[in-house]
């Protein structure tokens, strides 16, 4: 991977040191990964990886469950805006019946205020009386 850049890999267990490899496990086991500071142990190059890239049948897979995600997000759109055009139609008509209440109360009270009037009279032709 890196030997175009000029760098070589090399197991450091076995190249390196001049003690047995259960030594240096030993170690590992006991203090942990021992590097200098400031150095980062990002992986080692003698795992076999498998692919991120995912394949096509796998992009097809999850490009399939987006387009049924979608499609059930647009029915529930839908299903909300049927909602929405109910609760506007209920809503005209709760303010028709206001209107009509507000009329007829308008109409009570001015009938209130002629049967006040008739009573006031009553009540000076029996003074008079």
């Amino acid at each position: 991977m890196l030997d175009g850049l000029g760098f070589r890999g090399f197991d450091v267990t076995k190249n390196t040191f001049q003690t047995s490899s259960k030594e240096i496990y030993r170690r590992f086991q006991e203090k942990g990964r021992m590097m200098p500071e400031g150095l980062k142990y990002l992986d080692s190059f003698g795992k076999k990886r498998e692919s991120t890239v995912p394949t096509s049948k796998q992009a097809n897979a999850v490009a399939q469950q987006a387009n049924a995600v979608a499609q059930q997000a647009n029915a529930v759109a839908q299903q909300a805006n049927a909602v929405a055009q109910q609760a506007n139609a209920v809503a005209q008509q709760a303010n028709a019946v206001a209107q009509q209440a507000n009329a007829v109360a308008q109409q009570a009270n001015a009938v209130a205020q002629q049967a006040n009037a008739v009573a006031q009279q009553a009540n000076a032709v029996a003074q008079q009386a």
